[in-house]
């Protein structure tokens, strides 16, 4: 992940910023619906589940221009995905469901550039998740 796609990630972040909250319910619900095996990975509530998934979400994209800031924090939420046998390509469906609920909670859907760019954010996001000690 480079500056330009943190910055082309951060810019059409702020398109739907104002509808965050709708934004993960619908990523929640997309990736539920998609993947329905995955429920079993969490373990609270939907409702619970979705206020965690939100606050780390947002805090990751508070600090999109500064990640390296979140590894110690994501190498944590890490170790936890280890434990509750999170496999690789899961990730990859993360980043689809965010990809099609961001296009339906804005009247501009995401560009191939955009696209890019934030799957380079979610592979950067992975890759310190999964490879950490």
């Amino acid at each position: 992940m480079n500056k330009a796609e943190t910055e082309i990630a951060d810019t059409s972040w702020s398109r739907v910023a104002e509808h965050k909250h709708r934004l993960v319910q619908r990523l929640y619900e997309i990736l539920l619906e998609e993947h329905p095996e995955l429920s079993t990975l969490f373990k609270n509530s939907p409702e619970v589940t979705q206020i965690k998934f939100g606050e780390m979400f947002y805090t990751i994209m508070h600090s999109i221009r500064n990640i390296e800031r979140m590894t110690p924090i994501l190498e944590s939420l890490g170790a936890v995905h280890k434990e509750r046998n999170v496999e690789i390509p899961y990730y990859h469906y993360f980043y689809i469901a965010f990809c099609k609920a961001y296009n339906e909670q804005t009247n501009k859907p995401l560009s191939k550039e955009e696209e890019a760019a934030w799957e380079s954010v979610f592979d950067h996001i992975a890759v310190t998740m999964q490879f950490s000690d």
